[in-house]
């Protein structure tokens, strides 16, 4: 399918599932249509489905489904009610929010002064989303560098593992601090799912719990009044089954019946453990060994083949086009402009660290001292930043001054960085989710500019 064609449908639907619960007043209505327009959206989606790309099928079995479901639980709200929710808050919830906690999003929460320990929380939460992202970008990377000489089932499973750190451990918690801090009352989608201690806690309590709540809005009130308590239980994983049938088998085109076949042995082990109540280090290698023993049946060879292997080999194809001095070149240039955003972010310093209450409290000449050692530390950094963009092509062609320059600088901010991690302390640190935010993000800008002089440093001296 065209691409213009392709996203104009995707947005008439999304338009569709978004203004459609506003404007359909009756109840019996409304219960009809958060029933009928899902399965409309179904019928839809199948009957284009040999016309559209793999990808294509992708977007529209997992987020157009997304949306559709989003948009049935907009229709078990009566109208009156739903036109008082916030505006802001619902078109959060059906765009960038793959949660359904709707309720989250009735209106912003209230700040407080005791709510600060919690943004602080909140804050950390971001930094650790933010770690685990570019953890995932790194090892994309390192994977995508190896490609071709990885044997393609390694490859498949890598690549999973670092859209996985990307996507739900990054981004997802990323996403969750920003819309709190925001003052939307959302809970993040994943609760640390290595700690978990059964499989019934991994899939209850800790992972994806986006599909925990739709269960319990969506499905779990119409299947308890047909089935029994454990019909129900089982029934909720057939239902996920089902859908990762229609995000995984059919977006790739083949291998149906091994998703839904992954989800009913999932259900299987948390009947048993129920039964044998393993615990402790046994709960864990317990709980591991059903999530990932039948781990093939969800991400089958297909699915690999068509949205795995691919890109990291047309990735890796790409980095082999480029050159070591040409990249290295390029980082320079950038770490150049780096020291003169560190100096942007410590113009924020004084005032966020309240430098003028903290000196009023030395004496004033050893005040002086620290504005004095202040400015000689920044016409340091303005130096560096000077004389790396000046005299860049010396630095690139590694002469004696030039690697004794790179190399005063990768000691300059090594120790900057030790200096952070072993001597300040963390309950040392005025706290505030900017502050904790912004000291990951400058945190990264040093550890980028340690790594670029260490490369240069070691391409004048070695490679060079």
């Amino acid at each position: 399918m065209p691409l213009f064609q392709f996203f104009s449908l995707f947005q008439l639907w999304w338009c569709l599932f978004f203004f459609l619960p506003f404007a359909i007043k009756g109840a019996s209505a409304r219960a009809s249509i958060s029933v009928g327009l899902p399965v409309l959206y179904l019928l839809a989606m199948f009957a284009s489905g040999n016309s559209m790309l793999p990808w294509q099928r992708l977007v529209v079995s997992t987020a157009g489904l997304l949306y559709a479901l989003k948009s049935a639980l907009l229709f078990k709200l009566p109208c009156k009610e739903l036109s008082e929710y916030s505006k802001i808050g619902l078109l959060l919830f059906m765009s960038v929010w793959p949660g359904f906690d709707l309720d989250a999003f009735a209106a912003k929460c209230e700040r407080s002064e005791t709510d600060s320990a919690a943004e602080n929380e909140v804050a950390r939460q971001f930094v650790r989303g933010y770690t685990r992202f570019g953890a995932g970008l790194i090892l994309s990377l390192v994977v995508a560098f190896y490609a071709a000489d990885v044997p393609k089932v390694f490859l498949g499973y890598l690549g999973i593992a670092a859209l996985l750190l990307i996507i739900h451990f990054g981004y997802a918690e990323m996403l969750a601090a920003v819309l709190r801090l925001s003052g939307w009352a959302v809970t993040p989608l994943f609760k640390d799912p290595f700690a978990s201690t059964s499989l019934n806690d991994f899939w209850s309590h800790r992972w994806n719990l986006a599909f925990v709540e739709m269960d319990r809005r969506l499905f779990v009130p119409v299947l308890r009044t047909r089935l029994t308590k454990v019909q129900t239980f089982f029934a909720v994983f057939v239902v996920s089954g089902v859908l990762h049938e229609l995000a995984v088998s059919f977006s790739c085109g083949s291998g149906w019946g091994g998703p839904l076949l992954y989800f009913i042995v999932q259900a299987a082990g948390v009947l048993i453990e129920r039964k044998v109540k393993p615990r402790a280090l046994v709960g864990k290698v317990w709980t591991y060994t059903w999530l990932f023993l039948p781990l093939p049946l969800l991400f089958q060879h297909a699915f690999r083949g068509v949205f795995i292997v691919p890109p990291y080999m047309a990735l890796h194809s790409e980095l082999m086009t480029l050159s070591l001095p040409g990249l290295i070149s390029l980082a320079l240039w950038c770490a150049g402009v780096g020291h003169f955003c560190t100096l942007g972010a410590g113009l924020q310093v004084p005032f966020r660290l309240k430098w003028k209450e903290e000196l009023a409290r030395l004496s004033p000449f050893n005040a002086k001292i620290f504005l004095n050692y202040a400015a000689y530390v920044g016409l340091t950094i303005i130096a560096f930043g000077v004389m790396t963009l000046v005299e860049h092509d010396e630095l690139m062609r590694g002469g004696k001054e030039a690697r004794c320059l790179t190399a005063f600088i990768t000691i300059f901010w090594s120790v900057r960085l030790l200096v952070d991690r072993f001597y300040f302390k963390d309950d040392e640190w005025p706290q505030g989710p900017l502050i904790i935010i912004g000291h990951a993000f400058l945190n990264t800008l040093f550890v980028c500019l340690t790594g670029t002089y260490a490369v240069l440093l070691l391409w004048q001296t070695v490679l060079h």
